[in-house]
């Protein structure tokens, strides 16, 4: 009898064992794709700029594989950007389980983005005065743009393109300047109670808010100018 009660006692002590030493699994996909899915949208939602009347978005992402299984995760599931991921166009977003057992996957995704931004509405030529009637809003991908595009096409009339531009191409402060370099331009420098206005001539090329180097007529000195509109710049004093 002592014997039998001991093989008993051993089968139970290895039975307890061998069930000690089985991890724990996730059931196998898709039962837990939503929850990978939703760990990535919570991620992407985290770190991209929140979307506008103005910018819009739209975020598809890719089934994980259902071969997979995964042990489960006693912490909160991660995700991440990998490295040097682009964070538009056609990229990846991971997820991953942070300690024991740890393990990460990789999901495809597709960020497409679009902005309202001026393009030409005919095509101009290089040195052309811009007027209101060249210019209009448009919806791009932001995959296209290039530059600093301008949303407002009044921060535009007046400045002068610098290179020949297609009608439809999105515009930016690479391709014109407000004040361009040979311009004649007033020169304001203004205190508390008085302010002083010269003619100059820019040595460069800009845009509102660029510091450009300008040449009073008046001294014949070359200064360092802020560019606040076109034919207009101003100086600290």
């Amino acid at each position: 009898m002592k014997l039998r009660n001991a093989f008993s006692l051993l089968a139970f002590l290895v039975i307890c064992t061998a069930q000690a030493d089985v991890a724990p699994v996730l059931k196998t996909f898709p039962a837990d794709v939503t929850s990978l899915q939703q760990t990535a949208r919570q991620f992407l939602a985290g770190k991209l700029p929140p979307a506008t009347a103005e910018d819009e978005r739209e975020i598809t992402l890719a089934e994980p594989d259902a071969r997979l299984q995964l042990a489960a995760c006693a912490q909160p599931l991660e995700g991440f950007w990998p490295a040097n991921a682009r964070q538009s166009g056609s990229t990846v977003v991971g997820v991953r389980c942070v300690g024991t057992p740890g393990w990460q996957v990789f999901l495809p995704v597709r960020i497409q983005e679009w902005v309202t931004v001026v393009v030409a509405s005919r095509p101009l030529r290089p040195g052309e005065r811009l007027l209101a009637a060249d210019l209009q809003l448009q919806r791009v991908s932001r995959d296209q743009l290039r530059g600093n595009p301008y949303r407002d096409p009044a921060a535009l009339v007046g400045s002068v393109t610098r290179q020949a531009i297609a009608a439809g191409q999105t515009l930016s402060d690479q391709q014109t300047c407000q004040v361009c370099k040979g311009d004649s331009v007033d020169i304001s420098a203004a205190d508390s109670g008085f302010k002083v206005v010269v003619k100059g001539v820019a040595e460069g090329w800009g845009n509102s808010g660029d510091r450009i180097p300008v040449r009073n007529l008046g001294s014949r000195r070359t200064i360092r100018a802020e560019v606040v509109t076109a034919g207009q710049v101003r100086v600290s004093l």
